[in-house]
C-alpha cells in the first residue's frame, strides 16, 4: 500500500504503521508557499501528536516577477530547504478544481490553476531528485475534506496549542492530518 493511502485514508490508516523522519509538508501557491518541517510523522493510533520543528511561508514579490521567474526562485528555495533540513519525504498539496466553487472555477478560467499545477509539478520534480522517498501528492479533499481555513486553524490550536496564519496553517494541517490528529 502506498504511503499516501496509509497516511490520509482514514479507513486504511490503521492497516499498517507508517513512520517517517524529516518530512516537509507544502501548501503551494504561485507567489506564496506554506511549509512545515516535521522531524517525525507517524500514523500510530494514540494520544501522541508530533509537532513541526519549523514553519513558514516562502514569499515571492509579485511586482516585476514573472510566474516563470517566481517558479524558478521557489524551486531553488525548495531545494535548499530539503538540503538544509535533510528532508527524506515531501508531502505536497495537489491542486484540483472544485465543481461547486466559484473561486475554484475563476482560478481555472484565469489560468492561475494551470500556473499552480505547473509549480506543483516542478516541486514534485525537485523533491524526487533530492529525497530518498517519492513525493506524496495529496488533494485538499484527502487531507481536510470540507473544513474551512478557520476550522483548520481551530483544530491546529486544539491539537498542538499553536496559531498559524494561512499557507503555513495548511502545511501544519497536512502534517496533523497525516497523523490522524486534525
Amino acid at each position: 500500500m502506498e504511503t499516501k493511502t496509509l497516511l490520509f485514508n482514514e479507513k486504511k490508516r490503521d492497516k499498517m504503521l507508517v513512520e517517517l523522519t524529516n518530512v516537509l509538508t507544502l501548501d503551494p501557491g504561485i507567489y506564496d508557499t506554506g511549509w512545515a518541517v516535521w522531524p517525525f510523522l507517524s500514523n500510530q493510533p494514540g494520544d501522541m501528536v508530533y509537532r513541526p520543528s519549523q514553519t513558514g511561508v516562502s514569499h515571492i514579490v509579485r511586482k516585476g516577477n514573472s510566474v516563470r521567474k517566481a517558479s524558478n526562485t521557489q524551486c531553488a528555495w525548495l531545494r535548499s530547504v530539503i538540503q538544509i533540513h535533510n528532508i527524506n519525504c515531501v508531502i505536497i498539496e495537489q491542486a484540483e478544481v472544485w465543481g461547486g466553487s466559484a473561486r475554484s472555477q475563476a482560478s481555472a478560467t484565469s489560468g492561475d490553476l494551470v500556473k499552480l499545477i505547473t509549480l506543483i509539478g516542478r516541486y514534485d520534480q525537485v523533491a524526487a531528485e533530492e529525497c530518498s522517498a517519492d513525493p506524496v501528492l495529496v488533494t485538499v479533499k484527502e487531507w481536510k475534506g470540507q473544513l474551512s481555513k478557520d476550522a483548520v486553524k481551530q483544530r491546529i490550536r486544539r491539537a498542538i496549542d499553536e496559531e498559524y496564519k494561512s499557507h503555513d496553517a495548511d502545511a501544519v494541517g497536512m502534517g496533523l492530518s497525516a497523523q490522524g490528529k486534525l
